[in-house]
Parts: structure tokens; C-alpha cells; sequence
């Protein structure tokens, strides 16, 4: 953990496969950095003791790097819908949980 600072939308569940081809298409924009580094990591890379991207892996850079430009939310929502049945299942999986506890505690779904 490095302390970034992401602020969760329901585009952040997405899987870094879709983010990717978003990025393809031009439907991301670069995050302002003072808003999602940590200020220890930002005094260090104006001190030139570390790398702009330290701390960042493969993995979860896009996440921090990025966000949805606003009018492409629907788009790549559109996008996801176009997939049949089992594809979109893969692609959403991360939704499930977050459904399930909102169902759960509107009381339209038991526990377990």
C-alpha cells in the first residue's frame, strides 16, 4: 500500500481489460497527481529522491494514472452491453459483491 488516493466510482470496478481498451479509444484523461499521490510521495519526487511513477505497478497504474472522461462513462457502458450473456458475467464480476450487500441491506436479498 503507497497511499494513493483513488476515488471510487463504479468504473473503478471495471477490469483493467476494459480500462485498457478505453484508453484505446481515447476515453480516459490523466488524473491531477496532487489529488491521488500521497504528499510524502510528492515532496520525494520534487526532491529528486524518487521517480515520478514510484510506487506504481503494472497492474494498478492505469487506475491511478486515469479516469473516465464523463460523456465516455456511457459509452463504455454501452460498450459492455453490446457482450452476450457470458461475457458481460466475466466483465462485471467485480459488481456481484457490491450488488449483493446493496440488495442485502435494502432488504431485498437474505444473507448468504
Amino acid at each position: 500500500h503507497h497511499g494513493f488516493k483513488i476515488p471510487v466510482d463504479l468504473e473503478a470496478l471495471y477490469r483493467s481489460v476494459i480500462w485498457d481498451w478505453a484508453k484505446e479509444k481515447d476515453h480516459l484523461k490523466l488524473r491531477n497527481r496532487r489529488e491521488v499521490y500521497p504528499s510524502l510521495l510528492i515532496e520525494k519526487i520534487l526532491g529528486g529522491e524518487v521517480e515520478l511513477d514510484a510506487g506504481l505497478d503494472d497492474e494498478w497504474c492505469i487506475y491511478v494514472q486515469h479516469r473516465f472522461k464523463s460523456d465516455s462513462k456511457t459509452l463504455t457502458a454501452r460498450h459492455l452491453a453490446a457482450k452476450d450473456d457470458a461475457e458481460c458475467r466475466i466483465e462485471l464480476s467485480y459488481f456481484e459483491p457490491l450488488l449483493n450487500d446493496v440488495l442485502m441491506y435494502l432488504g431485498f436479498a437474505a444473507p448468504g
